[in-house]
Parts: structure tokens; sequence; C-alpha cells
């Protein structure tokens, strides 16, 4: 339940790679998206390029992990698409994320995998429709 994984307070190891970059830090929040709609909510300032078909998905690793991280997170990090200099923002089509422990992913709100995940993104392998009026702004 999302609800429940946000006001939970995690400090959590990871390990990520991709093609171009390792990285091994502390985090309390890892958000994927790969566009610019996420559980119906608009994200278009999450990214520089939002488009659902770019192949690429868009992972931003939160790091700063006080009070008012979890209170800023929603409004300013996400919608307004402010990027604090801590934070670590990844534009890439493949990532690996080994955890410290076996912490459960929240996958849309619903419970996930257990652990270290690799996300690859597939392009073109499904068809999707979408209404005229919105394709300019997802393609």
């Amino acid at each position: 339940n999302a609800r429940k994984d946000l006001l939970k307070k995690y400090d959590l190891k990871i390990d990520v790679k991709t093609s171009k970059i390792h990285i091994k830090r502390k985090a309390f929040l890892i958000f994927i998206a790969a566009g610019s709609r996420v559980g119906g909510f608009n994200i278009s300032k999450f990214s520089k390029s939002p488009k659902f078909n770019d192949g690429k998905i868009d992972v931003r690793i939160f790091t700063r992990n006080h009070i008012f991280s979890w209170m800023k997170l929603i409004w300013f990090y996400i919608f307004k698409g402010r990027h604090f200099h801590n934070d670590i923002h990844i534009h890439t089509d493949d990532i690996t994320i080994r955890l410290d422990d076996d912490a459960i992913w929240n996958v849309d709100g619903e419970a996930g995998p257990k652990g270290d995940i690799n996300v690859q993104v597939l392009s073109k392998q499904i068809e999707v429709y979408v209404h005229p009026k919105m394709i300019y702004k997802l393609y």
C-alpha cells in the first residue's frame, strides 16, 4: 500500500548500476517512471523529456532523509520537478538496483518483488491506445 509506505522511515543501502554509472549510497526512496503520468497523476516536470515511447525510464533516488523530506517530497520533488543536488536522477534503458536487505518494492501501490531488481526497457513491445488529444503530450 503506497500510503503506508510513504509513512515508513526507510534507510536503504543501495548499489545502482547502469551501462554508464555505478553508485553506492544510502537512500530513503527510489522512484521509477516511464512517462509523464504515474497512478493517474501528471508528473511532466519530473523529467526533462517525459515521453512514453522514448525507450528510457527515469529513476530518481532521494537521499535526503530528514523530517521535512517526506513533507516536501510529493509537491516539490515530483510535481514541481525540483531536483536537489543530493538527489540522483538517471535517464536510462537498463538499471540494476541492489538493496542491503529484502525490502519489498511498491509497484503502483501494490506489493512487488523483494530485494534486488533489474529494470529493462523493451521498446515497442506492446500497442497502447492513446486519445488523439493526448498523443502530442505522451509521444
